[in-house]
């Protein structure tokens, strides 16, 4: 599956500030259409550490009005999370018809994570994965889009940017002991994450693969 995005895939600068344009365009102009529609959409922004998750979801803030746009970047369960359902923080974070929400980390963190530690066995990963199914088709049954984006690094590029993020006294506190703890276990993540791509990926909430080894492919795509 991954090997479709790692065939080395660039745009050049002037290209890229052509379609930059028209892609921004369209953008602002689905969006407008949106609370006409009265439809809530829902962008999953996934993927391997240090992809371009987060410059990503910066550049589709600039690119549209962000009032109508809202970002959630979750951490571990709090106390009151952990004291109810598991999709109960989702649900809170659901955007109105008409309005975006931006999940940089997502419902598929946890049971991936889980799996990849061992903490879940390959039954429970497959029950957890069935849940989120049925979650995304309730949502699009309901009338929201939702649109879900893995970005995919390799492994040795994964290791340069860490290495490239720590050279520099400025940007070496974003790389944290769980961030080589997660690049140990690089093999390993590739193999769950892939498991519940192909599991989750279905026609009214399909996955796109995207190479993120390019900035500027990356924006594009």
């Amino acid at each position: 599956m991954f090997e479709a995005v790692e065939v080395g895939a660039k745009v050049e600068k002037a290209a890229y500030k052509k379609e930059a344009e028209k892609l921004r365009y369209d953008l602002l102009q689905a969006q407008k259409r949106l609370p006409e529609a009265k439809v809530p959409l829902v962008v999953l922004v996934s993927g391997v550490e240090a992809s371009g998750k987060t410059t990503f979801t910066n550049t589709l803030l600039e690119w549209l009005d962000a009032r109508g746009v809202q970002v959630h970047a979750p951490w571990d369960p709090t106390d009151e999370e952990s004291e109810r359902p598991p999709f109960w923080r989702w649900w809170r974070a659901l955007p109105a018809a008409g309005r975006a929400a931006v999940f940089l980390g997502s419902w598929y963190s946890q049971p991936i994570v889980g799996r990849v530690f061992k903490e879940l066995s390959e039954a429970e990963l497959d029950a957890a994965l069935e849940r989120v199914e049925r979650f995304e088709r309730m949502l699009v049954s309901e009338g929201a889009v939702v649109v879900k984006l893995w970005f995919h690094i390799s492994k040795a590029e994964q290791r340069r940017r860490f290495k490239s993020l720590e050279a520099d006294a400025e940007t070496r506190w974003r790389v944290t002991e769980q961030d080589w703890k997660f690049h140990k276990r690089y093999d390993r993540f590739r193999d769950v994450s892939e498991r519940a791509l192909r599991k989750t990926s279905t026609g009214p909430a399909p996955w796109t693969l995207v190479e993120a080894t390019d900035k500027r492919h990356l924006t594009l795509t």
